[in-house]
């Protein structure tokens, strides 16, 4: 695990509050409450975002529906750590990336998918029996 580094902008405090609300925003399912200003400020700047219109607009993206969970996980594993971490927060992503491959989300947030899709299936193949065998 990186060993974090302060900035010139910002504490090695900074960024261990930054990993810990992460880790509690994910946590709670991407609960809105758990998405204050200052959270969504620096995390549209990590894993290589960019900032939406925003703050509603970046949550509506990426935490409304299982799709764009699973998109917003998948692209922070895949971009950011890139950088020197005394003028970037790359420490920071390379540890909840690293948390995020320990902890399985991204396949916890397939799996849940997964069902969700078998259930629409199962629910529409009723609909469709009582429409043409009347039962």
């Amino acid at each position: 695990m990186d060993k974090l580094k302060a900035t010139k902008y910002s504490t090695i405090d900074d960024k261990k509050k930054f990993i810990k609300q992460f880790k509690l925003f994910v946590e709670s399912d991407y609960d809105i409450h758990k998405f204050p200003k200052w959270f969504y400020t620096r995390l549209s700047m990590c894993f290589g975002h960019i900032a939406h219109y925003n703050q509603m607009g970046f949550y509506d993206t990426f935490f409304r529906d299982i799709t764009g969970k699973m998109d917003f996980i998948s692209h922070c594993l895949s971009q950011g750590g890139v950088g020197d971490p005394g003028y970037t927060f790359a420490d920071v992503e390379r540890q909840i990336q690293l948390w995020l491959m320990q902890k399985n989300i991204l396949d916890k947030l397939k799996d849940v998918y997964a069902q969700s899709c078998l259930n629409l299936e199962r629910a529409e193949y009723e609909r469709l029996k009582i429409k043409f065998e009347g039962k």
